[in-house]
């Protein structure tokens, strides 16, 4: 996944963004 905007780098590596999800 891309960094959009509202992605943090602990969640892009852990989890696929809880906020989207």
């Amino acid at each position: 996944m891309a960094p959009t905007r509202e992605q943090q780098p602990t969640a892009k590596k852990t989890e696929p963004i809880p906020m989207l999800k």
